[in-house]
Formats: C-alpha cells, structure tokens, sequence
C-alpha cells in the first residue's frame, strides 16, 4: 500500500521503527559536517604552521591561539559525527552482513578514538608558548621546537588513524557492493580508496621518499567515493524496494534455518 507517493516499510522496518531512507538522510548531513570541518580545520593548519620553521609557526599560534583552538573544536565535532556515523552505517549495511558491518563501525571508532587522542598534540603548542612560569627552564628556542615537534607528532597520529578508516572504507565498500540497495560503483570505489589510505598511512612509516610520491594522488579515489557516497545519502538514499527484498531474503534463511 502507498499512500501520496510514500512506499510501505517492511515488516521489520514497521517492528523496529527503523527508517532506511531516514537513516541514510542523517548520515548524508553527517558526512557533510565531517567534510566542512576536516578542510575547514586542514586550512587552519596550513595557514599557521610553517613547515620546518619553528620561530614563525610558534609566532603565528601565538598571534592567532583563538584561530588555532578553532581548528581543535573543529575537529572535535568532526570526530563527534564519526561516532554516529558509524552507527548509522551500521544500521543501513546490518541486512548484508551483521558481522561485517559491525566490524565496519567498529573500525571507525577506532580511527575516531585515535583522532580525538591525537588532537593532544594540537593542543601542547598552546602550553608550551602560553608563557607558563614552570617552562622558563626552557630556552625560548627549545619551546618553540617543541610547539612544532607536537604539532609533527599530531601529523602523525592522524597517519595512523587512516588505516583503522582505511579498512573501514574497505568493508564498507564490499558491503554496499553486495548490498543492492546502494549502486555498486560507490562499493568499489570505496574499496580502493580504502586500501590507499591504508598504502598512504604505511608508507608515511616505512618509506617516507615512496609517500611523498603517492600523496596526494593515492587518497583521491577514496575522497571521491566518500563524495559521492554523501550525495548518494542525502539525494538518493537506499532503494527500498531492494532493501525490502534484502529483509525478506533474511526472513526466509531464518525460517529455513528453524
């Protein structure tokens, strides 16, 4: 039965209360304020710090603390939204494979975890140059080594956290190339934008000469599919009818499995 256009929600759908379209709307938004404040925070940096000069980017965070604790904020919420975007994910890929999608969030609140503990390190700057009476012993050059080191070490920390959301992409790719209800381009493309997060994230390690290289040229294929998987969310959303025969095929295997 549709009434002014609305299709009928599965059985399960009705018994749950769960909205696949609904869902999909919220996480869409959400993949939206994670982009907005990734490159909003990214484009901070990139002003403040001066690569391999530590005098100017100690100057700068000093000149501009408001802008830089912005920056933190900024990507506190964006790891905020990561959290319940996993959930969400979870709930949308749950019909293809309960297992797999659990994994999928669980290694997105990895990466989420990961970031927020790095962003220490975004903040140590503003201790170190906030003129402390307990940091006189230091040198002013030595705190402004410092201020960079930490800021260096936040790079990193946030190198690491890619290869938790690497292979995050990666299930979540195969999911949604399995599931039918979302286009299996976005399922593939995901797949190998997460494996070149997690080529990325290594390299940067192992072989820093080989990442230079690479970045950014590796990570553009994940960029585009998490784009048009945020489209596809808010535009589109899930194919219900696909979805509902999705929710049937799982009825039908619990009923054989009795």
């Amino acid at each position: 039965m549709r009434m002014l256009g609305v299709e009928e929600p599965s059985v399960r759908d009705r018994a749950s209360g769960v909205s696949p379209q609904g869902w999909a709307r919220v996480g869409g938004l959400l993949y939206l304020v994670i982009f907005a404040t990734a490159f909003a925070a990214m484009g901070i940096e990139s002003k403040v710090v001066v690569e391999n000069n530590a005098a100017a980017t100690a100057g700068h965070i000093i000149a501009s603390q408001t802008l830089w604790r912005t920056a933190i904020a900024l990507q506190v919420l964006m790891y905020g939204c990561d959290f319940a975007l996993a959930a969400i994910l979870y709930v949308l890929l749950r019909p293809v494979s309960a297992g797999m999608s659990l994994m999928a969030a669980f290694f997105r609140l990895g990466e989420a975890v990961i970031g927020t503990l790095t962003l220490l390190w975004q903040f140590t700057p503003l201790f170190l140059l906030g003129g402390s009476p307990y940091l006189k012993v230091f040198a002013p050059e030595q705190l402004q080594a410092f201020a960079l080191l930490s800021v260096k070490l936040f790079d990193r920390g946030f190198a690491i956290a890619l290869v938790p959301f690497g292979i995050h992409c990666a299930l979540v790719g195969y999911l949604i190339f399995k599931a039918r209800y979302f286009p299996k381009t976005l399922g593939v493309l995901l797949g190998i934008g997460g494996a070149g997060y997690v080529v990325n994230s290594l390299a940067i390690f192992t072989a820093p000469a080989i990442s230079d290289l690479l970045f950014p040229w590796i990570l553009v294929p994940g960029f585009f599919a998490e784009v048009g998987l945020c489209l596809w969310l808010i535009f589109v959303g899930v194919n219900i009818p696909k979805w509902n025969e999705r929710i049937a095929s799982l009825g039908l295997a619990s009923q054989a499995n009795l």
